[in-house]
C-alpha cells in the first residue's frame, strides 16, 4: 500500500506544478492580449485591415496557443506595412520565445514554436536587406539556421537557405548565391509545399538567367509557373511572368512584344494584390523595354511608376534600379540636366549601401535588446490588471484539488492495466518494425532497379557511338527511350514511397519531360489529364512505353513539315467499367496501311495485350489520334 501512496503522492505534486504554469501562461496571455490590441492600426489598407481584424478574432477567441500562433504567423506573413509587421513580427518572437523552452509542453509543439521563432528572425533578416544593410542580414539569417538544427521542417531550411542565396545575390556573388539556392531547392525535394517549391525554382531560374543560360533559365521560370497556377498562387505566378517577361525583352531576338505582354501581366496582378515592390520592379523591366524599341514616351512613363511605387515600399533595391533606369531614359531622350540628376540620385543612395557594414558590430545584440524591450513594455503595461488575474489563480488553485481526487482514482485503474498495455505495446513494435524493414526492402529494389536502366541506358549509346551510323544511332536512342519510360515508374516509386500505384498525371509530366530533347529547337505544348488519381504500376508501365512510341511517331513524321504549333494532348479516363487513353496530335496526319505495318504499332500491341488493351488509329480534321483501351482492375 505505501508505494501506491507514494506514486499518488507525486503525481499529485506534478499535477499542483503543472497547474500553477497553467496559471503563470495564462497570465503571460493576458499581457499578450494588451500588447497586441495596444497596435495602431492607422494608415492601412482596407484589405490589410480586414485581415488583421480576422486574424487579431481567431486570436483571442482561441484557447489553443498553437492555433493562436498560426494567427500570428497569418499576420507577419501577409501584412505588407513594413511598420506593422515590425510590431507584430517583434510580438510574435516574445510570444515564442516565453513557450519554445517551457518544460511542460509537447515536443511538437516545442517544435512548432521554434521553427515560428526562426522564421521570425528570417524577416527581421529580410528588412534588413531591404533596407540596404546585407551583413546585418546575413547574420539573422544564420542565426536562423541554428534555431532550427535538430528541431526545423524541410521548408523552415529552405526558406532560411532561399534568404541567403537572395542575399549574396543582391552582394553580386552569383556562384555562392547558387550554391544556397540550390540547397533551398534539394531541400523540398520529398515535400509537398509547392509554393515553396514554385520560389525556388524561380529563383534558380534567376541565377541562370545571370549566368547567361537563357534556355535553362526559361525552363526553371515555366515549371514554376505552372507549380503557382496549379496551386493558386497569384504572387508566385505573377513573379514568373515578370521574370519571363524580361528574358523575352532583353535578351531573345524578335520576342520585344511578347516579352511586354508577359510584363503586363505580371503587373495586373501585383497591382491588384497592392504589392508595391514587385509593382516597381515591372514598371522598370517595362521601362526597358520600350527604351530598347525608341518608344521613349512610354518608357519615361513606366520609369517615373517604378520611383513611384519603389518610394511607396520604401526599400532600397527597387529604388536604386528606378534612379539607374530613369537616368538611361533621360538620356536618351536628350534631357542632360534631369538625367544627371538621376544619375546622382543613383549614386549617392548606392554609396550608401556599399556602407552597410559598418553596422555589423551592433547587429549581434540587437535581437536580445529587442526581445527585453518588449517584454518590459508588455510587464509595465499589464500591471492593472495583475490584481484580477491574482483572483482568478486562487480559483484555479481551489479546483486543482478536486481534479487531483478524480486523477487519483483515474491512476488506480491505469496501473492495473499497465502490464497488459505493456505486452501490447511490444508486439505492436515488432509489427512496425518488420513493416518498415520491408518498406525500405521495397524502396531499394525500386531505386536499383531504376540504376539498372540507367546502366542499360548508358551501355546502349556507348554501342551507338562506336558503330557511327545514323540508323543505328536512332534505334538505339528509340530503345533508350523506350526504357527510360519504364525509370521513370521506377524513380516515382523510390520517391514517393508508393508501391503499387501511380499517379499517372505526374508520370506523363515527368515522361514527356524526360523525352524533350527529341523535338529538337521545336518546343511541344503537352496537354495532360487523367480521370485516375493512381492506377497499377505494370498498367502504367504498359501506357508509358505505347506512349513513348507514339510521341516519337509525331515528331518524326506528324510534325516534320506542320505549320501549326505542335501540340500533343493526352488524356486518361473511363468508359463503361473500362480505362482508355486518348493520344491526339496535331500533326499532318500518318498513312493508315504503313502505320499499320511499322515496328512501333507491333509493340505497341504486343505492350498493351499484357493489360488486356485494344489499340485504335483515327484521323481527325486537326492531326491523328490513336485510342487504347484497357483494364483497370488490378
Amino acid at each position: 500500500m505505501r508505494p501506491i501512496y507514494k506514486i499518488l503522492y507525486r503525481f499529485c505534486s506534478i499535477l499542483i506544478v503543472l497547474l500553477s504554469q497553467f496559471a503563470f501562461a495564462q497570465n503571460f496571455l493576458d499581457k499578450d492580449y494588451y500588447l497586441i490590441d495596444s497596435l495602431k492600426e492607422s494608415n492601412l489598407k482596407s484589405q490589410e485591415k480586414e485581415l488583421i481584424d480576422s486574424a487579431l478574432s481567431i486570436f483571442h477567441q482561441s484557447d489553443q496557443e498553437i492555433e493562436k500562433l498560426e494567427a500570428l504567423e497569418i499576420l507577419t506573413g501577409e501584412v505588407r506595412s513594413a511598420d506593422i509587421l515590425s510590431k507584430y513580427n517583434s510580438f510574435r518572437l516574445n510570444y515564442c520565445f516565453h513557450r519554445m523552452f517551457a518544460s511542460l509542453i509537447s515536443e511538437d509543439d516545442r517544435k512548432a514554436f521554434f521553427s515560428s521563432f526562426s522564421r521570425g528572425v528570417l524577416i527581421l533578416g529580410t528588412q534588413e536587406l531591404d533596407k540596404g544593410n546585407p551583413l546585418k542580414s546575413l547574420d539573422y539569417f544564420w542565426k536562423a539556421i541554428d534555431f532550427l538544427k535538430g528541431k526545423g521542417k524541410a521548408e523552415d531550411f529552405a526558406l532560411a537557405y532561399t534568404n541567403i542565396g537572395t542575399n549574396y545575390f543582391h552582394q553580386g556573388e552569383v556562384e555562392q548565391s547558387q550554391i544556397y539556392l540550390k540547397l533551398a531547392y534539394d531541400s523540398l525535394y520529398e515535400t509537398t509545399n509547392h509554393d515553396l517549391m514554385a520560389s525556388a525554382l524561380n529563383n534558380l531560374a534567376v541565377i541562370h538567367q545571370e549566368k547567361g543560360q537563357i534556355d535553362s533559365s526559361l525552363k526553371y521560370h515555366f515549371k514554376s509557373l505552372n507549380l503557382a497556377i496549379k496551386e493558386g498562387n497569384k504572387p508566385g505566378e505573377a513573379m514568373s511572368y515578370n521574370n519571363i517577361g524580361g528574358i523575352y525583352a532583353e535578351t531573345i531576338p524578335d520576342s520585344l512584344q511578347k516579352g511586354i505582354q508577359y510584363l503586363h501581366m505580371a503587373l495586373d496582378i501585383f497591382k491588384a494584390l497592392e504589392i508595391e515592390d514587385w509593382s516597381s520592379f515591372t514598371y522598370h523591366k517595362l521601362a526597358l523595354a520600350y527604351l530598347k524599341a525608341n518608344q521613349f514616351e512610354k518608357a519615361e512613363k513606366n520609369s517615373n511608376y517604378a520611383l513611384l511605387y519603389a518610394n511607396q515600399a520604401n526599400i532600397s533595391q527597387p529604388m536604386l534600379r528606378a534612379y539607374a533606369t530613369i537616368y538611361r531614359v533621360k538620356k536618351k531622350m536628350g534631357k542632360k540636366g534631369e538625367a544627371l540628376t538621376y544619375y546622382e540620385k543613383y549614386v549617392n543612395l548606392k554609396d550608401s549601401l556599399s556602407n552597410s557594414d559598418i553596422k555589423v558590430a551592433s547587429a549581434q545584440k540587437e535581437l536580445e535588446y529587442q526581445y527585453k524591450t518588449e517584454k518590459n513594455l508588455a510587464e509595465k503595461e499589464n500591471e492593472k490588471r495583475l490584481a484580477l488575474e491574482k483572483s482568478e489563480r486562487e480559483r484555479q488553485q481551489t479546483l486543482i484539488y478536486w481534479i487531483s481526487a478524480f486523477i487519483a482514482l483515474t491512476l488506480i485503474f491505469a496501473i492495473v492495466q499497465l502490464g497488459r498495455n505493456r505486452k501490447i505495446r511490444k508486439q505492436n513494435d515488432v509489427i512496425e518494425k518488420q513493416s518498415e524493414e520491408r518498406k525500405i526492402l521495397l524502396k531499394e529494389i525500386h531505386h536499383r532497379v531504376k540504376n539498372n536502366f540507367q546502366i542499360i541506358c548508358s551501355v546502349l549509346r556507348l554501342q551507338a557511338y562506336d558503330e557511327n551510323n545514323p540508323v543505328i544511332d536512332a534505334a538505339f536512342e528509340d530503345a533508350v527511350n523506350r526504357i527510360q519510360s519504364m525509370a521513370e515508374v521506377h524513380e516515382m516509386i523510390y520517391k514517393e514511397e508508393a508501391f503499387s500505384t501511380i499517379n499517372p498525371e505526374d508520370y506523363f509530366n515527368r515522361l514527356t519531360n524526360s523525352i524533350q530533347h527529341l523535338s529538337y529547337d521545336r518546343k511541344i505544348e503537352y496537354l495532360i489529364s487523367s480521370e485516375f488519381d493512381d492506377l497499377p504500376m505494370e498498367v502504367i508501365i504498359s501506357l508509358g512505353i505505347s506512349v513513348n512510341e507514339l510521341i516519337t511517331n509525331s515528331i518524326k513524321h506528324a510534325f516534320q513539315n506542320s505549320d501549326v504549333n505542335p501540340q500533343i494532348k493526352i488524356s486518361i479516363m473511363e468508359s463503361d467499367g473500362q480505362g482508355v487513353l486518348s493520344y491526339q496530335d496535331n500533326g499532318i496526319g500518318y498513312d493508315a496501311k504503313s502505320v499499320q505495318e511499322s515496328f512501333g504499332t507491333e509493340l505497341i500491341k504486343t505492350i498493351i495485350e499484357q493489360i488486356n488493351g485494344q489499340l485504335q488509329y483515327r484521323t481527325t480534321e486537326k492531326g491523328s489520334e490513336v485510342v487504347i483501351g484497357f483494364m483497370i482492375q488490378n
